[in-house]
């Protein structure tokens, strides 16, 4: 059968000692170790009885419950139930095997929490109830975002964008959803600590990115694996909504009209088709945010300048808080300690936005005493207005065209460092090409506007600039000869040869 052949319902369905439920479920797995078969019974049966699985999810679940992959890859258009399948997977293992330990991660643990914890998806079982929760969860740490069943197996939400995050664990079972996005070393530091445990396991999925990148990496890997097994479904395949099939056909002629076939091609019809290479920016590494702070304050913290850079639209706030240290040998290094993007704009007026930045502020303050320097780009003008106490805010993007460029040059140049509360930026940086407009990545946005801001190149005066000197090593040696050259107007300059 061809991985992306769509599966048909098992031929025995009724009392079979193998199926239960049309597809996509084996009774009591007999060669997993330590399995739980009543817990895993009742999950299932409870499971069904709230919800409908369409062919894909069918595909997904017989795949790795009765099959039994080591690892699978899912390339599924948008609206194709990726997170409630991840979730069912999540669930079941965990349930069946106890003690185990699951980690599903994204690009980062901002946005892990906004799809799966915030609306008590994974806590829930992506139910609109407690049902199952009430049933199977001892404990909920929101903290952590740790979720513990009654037979001490855990389902843990992370990021991806720290490579020292997915090095020394070693988890049961691995989901990674919107690979594309995901940090490339993350994924190949985690992947090797799955060989710590015979039953380890590992669940790939996402929609396919702009341009080629580690995404294709691991799908062809994971096609060519005697253990892998791969699938591709387009959006349609969701019939669980009855409505989706006559929204995605509106949607089709809606981007196409607008010139962006590219993009229904590969959000919803899962198709690789690659709108440029051309990116702007490049890769960054994100460092440990306590061991960036521990390193700020082993230096002299009174030294560094904290600054906050924040960026409206009508859709979107976003606000960096970095910290500065300028110099006329070195130009200016900046170190960005955290970065925050709040979409959610309708239910939270700016006055009460700005006291959560002051709380945070303060409490940078007690390590970066300095006063804060605030740079504020206002699209909607009105920020400025609300909060009468922040700087008069920037009305046009001209900084932009100089930002990026110096932005560029401050990631190659090592003058800006990133915090993993900062990683936001690092998925940004990945997906910004040239023909984008700069303001769909908020982050980006705001860091272009420091850069152009604060950058500056080393200015050391005509007399400070390092004059080459041929004798050095000689003199280094203890051998005697001509003293060290300096440049200036200093009469020894004339006179000395």
């Amino acid at each position: 059968m061809s991985f992306y052949e769509p599966i048909s319902a098992p031929k025995n369905n009724q009392g079979s000692s193998n199926f239960r439920y049309a597809s996509g479920y084996k009774k009591n797995p007999k060669n997993l170790p330590g399995n739980q078969p009543d817990l895993y019974d009742v999950f299932w049966e409870n499971i069904r009885s709230h919800r409908t699985f369409h062919q894909g999810q069918e595909e997904i679940i017989k795949a790795f419950f009765e099959e039994q992959y080591k690892y699978i890859f899912m390339r599924i258009g948008r609206k194709g139930t990726k997170t409630t399948s991840n979730i069912i997977i999540a669930w079941g293992y965990s349930l069946l095997v106890p003690r185990s330990t699951c980690f599903i991660t994204l690009p980062t643990i901002t946005q892990a929490i906004e799809v799966y914890w915030d609306e008590k998806r994974l806590q829930w079982c992506d139910l609109a109830d407690t049902h199952l929760f009430d049933l199977f969860v001892k404990n909920v740490d929101n903290n952590k975002h740790v979720i513990t069943f009654v037979n001490d197996s855990t389902i843990k939400l992370t990021g991806t964008w720290s490579e020292a995050r997915g090095r020394g664990t070693q988890p049961n079972l691995l989901i990674a959803d919107e690979i594309q996005d995901c940090s490339a070393d993350y994924l190949d530091a985690m992947e090797p600590n799955l060989a710590a445990k015979s039953d380890a396991r590992c669940v790939m999925s996402g929609t396919p990115p702009k341009k080629r990148n580690h995404y294709h990496t691991w799908e062809d890997r994971i096609a060519n694996n005697k253990q892998g097994y791969t699938l591709k479904y387009s959006s349609y395949i969701n019939t669980s909504l009855p409505h989706l099939k006559e929204w995605l056909d509106n949607k089709r002629e809606e981007l196409i009209k607008a010139g962006k076939e590219d993009v229904w091609l590969r959000e919803y019809m899962a198709e690789d088709c690659f709108s440029s290479d051309e990116r702007v920016l490049p890769d960054i590494t994100v460092q440990d945010s306590d061991e960036m702070m521990n390193h700020l304050k082993r230096t002299d913290p009174t030294v560094f300048e904290p600054l906050i850079g924040i960026t409206i639209s009508p859709q979107t706030l976003s606000c960096c808080y970095a910290v500065i240290l300028s110099s006329r040998y070195t130009g200016v290094q900046m170190w960005v300690l955290k970065t925050e993007t709040k979409a959610r704009l309708w239910d939270k007026s700016y006055e009460e936005i700005y006291t959560e930045m002051e709380k945070e502020m303060d409490n940078l303050s007690m390590i970066f005493p300095k006063p804060w320097k605030k740079i504020v780009y206002d699209e909607t003008e009105s920020f400025t207005d609300v909060v009468s106490h922040v700087t008069q805010a920037r009305k046009d993007l001209k900084w932009k065209n100089r930002g990026i460029p110096l932005l560029k040059e401050m990631i190659l140049s090592n003058k800006v460092n990133f915090s993993t509360q900062a990683d936001q930026f690092a998925v940004e940086a990945q997906n910004l090409l040239k023909e984008d407009d700069i303001r769909e990545y908020p982050v980006v946005c705001t860091m272009a506007m420091l850069a152009n801001e604060y950058y500056q190149p080393p200015s050391l005066s005509k007399d400070e600039q390092v004059v080459w000197d041929q004798f050095a090593p000689l003199r280094d040696a203890g051998i005697v000869c001509y003293p060290p050259r300096k440049k200036g107007k200093e009469w020894m300059s004339f006179n000395w040869k």
